[in-house]
């Protein structure tokens, strides 16, 4: 496969957001190290079907082309996908991502999975500028008379952290021997989330860690003691790693 640009957008009008897209179709295979001028887009038609399928996507999405974004799925994925790439879209438009670094690595050749469709593992990372919302995604494809499609766009489990972070952190109750603590989780990709307390503000000192399952919106601390000030941070993790933790709840515990 040949291997792509790594793009870094600096932060400036969102209509220039669709360098992305320019960029990523400009490919690093076409520049020799001596300088030479890139490849012509023409010969974009001699990329494999699937991988010229995803390149339309991001064309189309950095574009804020919807309709066109819609082609390339599978039509009866394509409805369920369509509210979730509208949203994407609109979070770009409306200026919360001011800046993308979008690393595109290789495509693995194709795999047959059990149910007979098609697999391409793409290193495809996209990075909002400022935040931890690092996203490696999957392609499934299918081919229906002759036609290819794809059937299914995921985050790749192992690769793709969390993202988004618990929110409203905040103690629900709190007597001279336990601290309730309530929150709510935000992020799809989390496989648990990681609840630190400790006496200090470096969570050093009198230092307590619990990881709880994913649905976990809620925690009583019973370890605590009267008349001690306890500071409480959440994140959420998986097996790509964690996300940027709450801000510090700080809880004076009565005395007794």
């Amino acid at each position: 496969m040949h291997p792509y640009a790594i793009l870094i957008l600096p932060v400036v009008k969102l209509r220039t957001l669709v360098l992305v897209a320019l960029a990523f179709l400009s490919i690093t295979a076409g520049c020799s190290r001596s300088g030479t001028k890139p490849r012509s887009t023409a010969i974009a038609s001699s990329y494999p079907p699937y991988e010229a399928l995803i390149r339309s996507f991001w064309d189309a999405f950095n574009h804020y082309d919807l309709e066109k974004c819609m082609t390339v799925f599978e039509p009866v994925y394509s409805e369920t996908k369509r509210a979730g790439v509208e949203a994407d879209m609109k979070h770009f438009e409306q200026g919360r991502m001011l800046g993308v670094k979008l690393v595109v690595d290789s495509v693995s050749p194709l795999a047959t999975l059990a149910d007979g469709t098609l697999e391409a593992r793409i290193v495809l990372k996209i990075s909002p500028r400022g935040l931890s919302d690092d996203r490696y995604l999957i392609y499934n494809f299918v081919v229906l008379n002759g036609v290819w499609w794809i059937s299914r766009q995921y985050d790749d489990p192992l690769k793709t952290p969390p993202g988004s972070k618990p929110e409203n952190l905040k103690a629900e109750s709190v007597s001279s021997g336990e601290v309730r603590l309530t929150w709510e989780n935000k992020s799809t990709r989390a496989t648990g989330v990681r609840l630190e307390r400790a006496s200090d503000r470096g969570f050093k000192n009198d230092y307590f860690i619990v990881d709880l399952p994913k649905d976990t919106t809620a925690f009583t601390d019973t370890g605590v003691k009267p008349g001690i000030t306890y500071y409480y941070r959440l994140y959420a993790f998986n097996a790509a790693g964690a996300s940027d933790p709450t801000s510090r709840l700080e809880v004076k515990v009565p005395p007794s």
